[in-house]
């Protein structure tokens, strides 16, 4: 993948991978999820049943929210752990806000959502550049927000909103062809668009630190941002960082 970004037009490509876990018996989603919440409870909690499957997680991600003719969304990129102590996570914070590689990655999600909001939105705002802690991971994030046009329609915000380049890469299509081929299974739920939605309101976040629970079966999903300057080691221990609150 990396030869591909020396030869072509390729900017990122988001992979993800699955982890499959077995059980000695079927373990209780709501217990799951509970155990979720309790680990990360700054996160959105999500899950979702059907034809005796269940798909469950704990994202730390807003795809978008809209109140009245106010709609919000945020460029979420670059990772790093928690430390485990204050020194160390100072340390890890500082490093990420240094990081030309993690910088240049949420960059392009910036650019995306400010494409994407001048589009839909008369009026558009970005707050500052910070960093967003969670329980297992602290991420670069700017939160944007815009009143929406006239013509503005929820369906057509979320068709040119996802996916970001968060989640499948720059060129979209192009990344999106790579995913298909190299990550060797299909995502089914994870990374799509997860909530709630009224004619006055509504709250998607993206379904990512998912999994898939099936009968004694737990898969879990979790993917990294790949660009020029990754470095396979790192972009591995990420993914295994994000998977670690199951």
């Amino acid at each position: 993948l990396l030869k591909a970004f020396q030869k072509d037009d390729l900017e990122k490509v988001v992979l993800a991978r699955r982890t499959s876990l077995r059980f000695s018996k079927k373990p209780c989603p709501f217990a799951l999820a509970a155990s979720l919440y309790r680990a990360s409870s700054e996160a959105f909690q999500f899950l979702m049943q059907r034809e005796g499957k269940t798909f469950l997680g704990s994202s730390p991600e807003l795809l978008f929210r809209r109140e009245g003719h106010r709609v919000q969304s945020e460029a979420l990129a670059g990772t790093r752990r928690r430390g485990v102590s204050e020194m160390e996570d100072a340390f890890f914070e500082k490093e990420l806000l240094s990081s030309e590689k993690d910088l240049w990655e949420h960059a392009i999600v910036v650019k995306h959502l400010e494409d994407v909001f001048h589009e839909h939105c008369e009026e558009v705002c970005q707050g500052d550049l910070k960093v967003r802690k969670g329980s297992r991971c602290q991420h670069l994030q700017r939160s944007f927000e815009g009143k929406v046009c006239s013509e503005y329609c929820d369906s057509a915000f979320l068709r040119d909103l996802h996916p970001t380049p968060a989640l499948g890469g720059v060129p979209v299509k192009k990344a999106l062809l790579i995913q298909k081929r190299l990550e060797g299974f299909s995502r089914g739920h994870y990374a799509a668009a997860v909530g709630w939605a009224s004619i006055k309101k509504l709250e998607f976040a993206v379904a990512i630190r998912s999994g898939l629970l099936h009968g004694n079966g737990l898969d879990l999903y979790a993917g990294a941002g790949i660009v020029n300057a990754s470095s396979p080691s790192e972009e591995w221990q990420e993914v295994e960082t994000k998977i670690s609150q199951f």
